[in-house]
C-alpha cells in the first residue's frame, strides 16, 4: 500500500508499506527530512499502533501511538 498522510496541524509526507491479515508496517517520510515506522493492527473500520522516528534534529529517538480511518474516495 501506499498514499500520502497528514497530521493533524502539523506536517503531510508519504507512505509506503505492506498489510497481511490485520497487521499493518509503513515507513513514513516528509519532504523536511522526518522518517518513521509504523506498526498496527486493523479492526472495527479503522487501523491502530505505535510509531517510532529520529528526529533528525536531535538525533533523538521519539514514539507514540496513533489511529487511522479511511476518507471515502474522492468523486471525479
Amino acid at each position: 500500500m501506499s498514499g500520502i498522510y497528514q497530521v493533524a496541524g502539523s506536517t503531510a509526507g508519504s507512505f509506503r508499506g505492506t498489510l497481511a491479515e490485520a497487521c499493518c508496517g509503513c515507513s513514513a517520510s516528509t519532504p523536511g527530512g522526518f522518517d518513521s515506522t509504523w506498526e498496527g493492527t486493523v479492526a472495527g473500520g479503522q487501523m491502530a499502533g505505535n510509531w517510532t522516528s529520529n528526529e533528525l534534529a536531535t538525533g533523538g529517538p521519539n514514539r507514540g501511538t496513533w489511529t487511522a480511518v479511511r476518507e471515502s474516495e474522492p468523486r471525479p
